[in-house]
């Protein structure tokens, strides 16, 4: 993850290099290349932290920072433009990725301190809690047993047909999410100057960071599924 964050920081940079159409387009490739990874590795490293009951809780969270990061993103954007535009000959957007890469370098160093590993692994864990913290997610894995191999596990994945539903699932939830790319042009629509438009994207996603959690954490003290996904929507 850490490594994927250092590319993305990179990509970042090297976007105010880009020239002409190609040379951006081809920039935005591979920093889609390095930032896919990141959203699975995270959900990969809570589950092997928590229980089924306990992961609903940090998926929130995990949840929270993303959709404020959207919320935000419109007002880091206009105050970038605002203060930052031309200054010693460089132009706004090209600062927005500057400041996105140095940030993001900059946590990913932090995190390659801090960000454990697996929990027999974990250097800042006593050797009691990461034997306890191995424990606990054994215990709480269904069907836990001899390993049969890679590609033995990727048969009875494939098998499955619950993995379809939650592929399905998962395209429509980013289908959905598809007009957060489109929605500040959208309200530009409506006749704002470009600082207020980004001003104004700001309060839907705040809602979702309010509402949106609640209900990943009443499915996680009610130990529920099935309905808390539907009443998000």
């Amino acid at each position: 993850m850490v490594a994927c964050m250092i590319l993305l920081a990179t990509c970042f940079a090297c976007t105010t290099l880009a020239k002409n159409y190609t040379s951006l387009l081809l920039l935005q490739f591979f920093l889609g290349v390095a930032e896919a990874p990141f959203h699975p590795s995270a959900l990969y490293l809570l589950s092997i932290f928590y229980t089924r009951k306990e992961i609903a809780a940090r998926l929130a969270i995990l949840y929270i920072t993303n959709i404020m990061s959207t919320a935000f993103s419109g007002l880091i954007v206009a105050v970038t433009f605002s203060t930052l535009d031309c200054v010693h000959g460089i132009q706004g957007w090209k600062w927005l990725f500057i400041i996105e890469g140095v940030v993001t370098f900059g946590v990913a160093i932090i995190c390659l301190e801090v960000l454990p590993d697996q929990p027999l692994t974990t250097r800042w864990l006593p050797g009691t809690e990461r034997t306890m913290a191995e424990d606990r997610t054994d215990c709480d894995t269904m069907g836990l047993g001899q390993s049969k191999g890679v590609l033995a596990g990727f048969k009875q994945a494939f098998s499955d047909p619950r993995l379809y539903i939650f592929a399905l699932i998962q395209d429509f939830h980013l289908s959905g999410c598809g007009f957060n790319n489109f929605f500040p042009t959208v309200v530009g629509i409506l006749g704002f100057d470009r600082k207020i438009t980004l001003v104004i994207t700001c309060p839907p996603f705040i809602f979702a960071a309010i509402t949106g959690p609640l209900m990943d954490l009443s499915s996680g003290k009610l130990n529920e599924r099935t309905w808390p996904s539907p009443e998000a929507c």
